[in-house]
């Protein structure tokens, strides 16, 4: 436990030092594209009528992250790309219909898909924190 505790600790000075040195790793920007492209997949699923609560939010926060840390502009061209149903990242460019179309699916449910993995990552979140809320010292004195 211990091992991994310092691993994690470590890994974030490195992070923590490029950034103050203003060099980003590359596997930041990589997750940064990816990140805002899946922003804007989620946008055009949206606008395709297929959206839930809190799951463009959740990842627009994530983006939020990234684009303080990097700079907005370096994402916009993957998230531009994401908006008209492409999906981009590690090297796979693809088209929605695309992916649909191998999977025997319509474009509608690859999109209640993803829909439905980030919604449920907003709710994680959600709970995580009211969870960090509650056990607060503040509360956990009175």
């Amino acid at each position: 436990m211990k091992q991994v505790m310092l691993a994690v600790a470590f890994s974030c000075i490195n992070v923590t030092s490029a950034i103050a040195q203003r060099q980003v790793p590359d596997e930041m920007q990589v997750k940064h594209k990816e990140t805002r492209n899946m922003l804007g997949v989620l946008e055009f699923c949206k606008d395709r009528g297929i959206s839930e609560d809190g799951a463009l939010e959740f990842l627009q926060m994530s983006a939020n992250i990234y684009d303080d840390l990097i700079g907005s502009s370096n994402g916009d061209e993957a998230e531009f790309t994401g908006r008209a149903g492409v999906i981009s990242g590690r090297g796979m460019v693809k088209n929605i219909a695309d992916i649909a179309i191998e999977q025997h699916r319509s474009v509608d449910d690859i999109c209640r898909q993803l829909v439905g993995f980030y919604k449920r990552g907003a709710d994680e979140f959600a709970r995580q924190k009211a969870m960090s809320t509650d056990s607060s010292p503040s509360k956990v004195n009175k």
